[in-house]
């Protein structure tokens, strides 16, 4: 799970219990420019993140941790 925090221009990633749906934080980064939107196709191992200047950043996603890492602005 990815949550755009549009006020503290973050990006913070979630891991869900699928027993309890619990989410616990195993990641926070800057986006900068205020994220508007985080779009993930399924099965794939990047996230989008469209901000409020129209900037677009990549981020590689840990298939193990759910972690995301940006990779391109």
């Amino acid at each position: 799970l990815h949550v755009a925090n549009f006020d503290d221009d973050l990006l913070t990633s979630y891991l869900v219990d699928p027993d309890t749906g619990t989410a616990r934080t195993v990641g926070v980064v800057s986006t900068g420019g205020g994220p508007r939107v985080v779009t993930i196709a399924p099965g794939s191992t990047h996230a989008a993140v469209g901000t409020k200047d129209d900037g677009v950043s990549i981020y590689a996603l840990d298939p193990v941790h759910g972690r995301a890492k940006e990779v391109a602005s």
